[in-house]
């Protein structure tokens, strides 16, 4: 039984085992998560209501640069705060993979010092996957397809920044189909919970703005909503984020099976650094179906 989880697998076994994980830790994710997004959130929103409380005439041209800066911070932060994410639930999801516990001080700290190599290697991607979007579209699928991987190699494997575009690179190549249908499964499942969550109260949020004629009133319910909406992103993001993120590191483990050889042994001593006999019995109970296998 030790070794049935270390198998490949299907598309959709893959999205049952990122729940089967995620349900089992729901809080120690959440919180993970939270102490990424809630200050994000909170910063945002202030920044938000800054902005649109702020006269936009007569600006001095100091003034009018701190306001783009301003204008411009909530998209930054959240760009931050996503690699950030990616990076820490790429550990969190590797760890329980590997048989581990779920520890939020340990999984920062391997995460942190390489953050900077995220960046670098997320910008560099980002730039060519628009590139290719501008090719017609489908070349810039397929580029984000091939640095799908980019975070998870580098936190994982300690690649450097470049290193990783081509790493990920060989690892997807030839499994191009399974990796976007995974991912758009997993995305899709994401984007329900994400759209329940913020858009019942954009709805009802909205619809109370409309009935407001007082332009006093429109100001102050016009601040509320920002509020509200910005929260309601945080909670769903901090909800919906490991599931595509846990995705994509089965995935990652999936296709080094398949392309790598890796058994149970392998893998464990080669990745986790430790004797696999401290599989934990949770990941043990997760049943095995090879009819359910590629």
């Amino acid at each position: 039984m030790e070794g049935q989880q270390f198998v490949p697998m299907s598309a959709t076994r893959i999205i049952d085992r990122v729940f089967f994980f995620y349900s089992k830790n729901f809080l120690k994710f959440a919180a993970m998560i939270s102490i990424i997004f809630v200050p994000i959130g909170i910063i945002s929103a202030f920044l938000n209501v800054t902005v649109i409380s702020s006269p936009n005439q007569n600006m001095s041209g100091a003034e009018a640069i701190i306001a783009i800066v301003m204008a411009l911070g909530p998209g930054l932060l959240s760009m931050l705060g996503t690699v950030l994410c990616s990076g820490i639930l790429a550990q969190g999801f590797s760890e329980l993979y590997l048989g581990k516990s779920l520890e939020t001080g340990e999984v920062f700290g391997v995460v942190l010092p390489k953050l900077g190599k995220m960046i670098g290697a997320g910008f560099v991607s980002t730039l060519i996957i628009i590139l290719g979007y501008f090719l017609f579209i489908v070349p810039g699928v397929i580029f984000g397809l091939w640095y799908s991987m980019i975070s998870v190699v580098i936190v994982l494997e300690g690649s450097g920044a470049m290193s990783s575009l081509s790493r990920s690179k060989e690892l997807t190549k030839g499994n191009l189909g399974k990796i976007f249908g995974t991912i758009f499964l997993a995305g899709l499942i994401a984007a329900i919970i994400n759209g329940a969550l913020t858009g019942i109260v954009g709805a009802i949020m909205g619809g109370g703005l409309a009935a407001i004629t007082d332009p006093e009133s429109v100001e102050s319910a016009s601040t509320t909503f920002l509020i509200v909406q910005q929260a309601m992103q945080t909670i769903a993001s901090i909800i919906t984020a490991p599931i595509t993120a846990g995705a994509i590191v089965l995935l990652y483990y999936d296709l080094r099976i398949r392309k790598e050889g890796f058994d149970l042994e392998m893998l464990a001593q080669g990745m986790a650094g430790q004797d696999t006999a401290g599989i934990d019995q949770e990941v043990r109970d997760f049943t095995y179906d090879p009819g359910r296998l590629d």
